[in-house]
């Protein structure tokens, strides 16, 4: 199942103005810069997040700041990707990130 985001588009010279789906990076890269601003403003500047994310996936703090994704693949057209499993895994990465609680876990650590 492929979820998406219902954007409207008006700069493409091909098909004009209009709502378009877009799911994957293209939904998720400004999501997550939404979330840091917030973040960021809630508690300080966190500057390279990532050490902080994966850090996070090691603490108790984990099941508050993301939605453990464990069920599902990546695979496509036939080919065999990798599996959801219970933490971090290469089909979901670290999960889906929980907004409220990622900002309490970071003031925590």
């Amino acid at each position: 199942m492929i979820s998406a985001v219902n954007i409207y588009e008006s700069f493409d010279p091909v098909y004009g103005p209009g709502w378009v789906p877009i799911s994957g990076t293209s939904a998720a890269t400004p999501q997550w810069a939404a979330a840091l601003t917030v973040i960021n403003q809630a508690d300080k500047a966190q500057g390279f997040i990532a050490p902080k994310l994966y850090a996070l996936a090691t603490t108790s703090a984990y099941s508050t700041a993301f939605h453990d994704i464990t069920t599902g693949n990546n695979n496509f057209e036939g080919i065999t990707g990798y599996s959801a499993t219970t933490g971090w895994d290469p089909a979901s990465g670290l999960g889906t990130p929980n907004v409220a609680g990622l900002i309490s876990a970071l003031a925590k650590h």
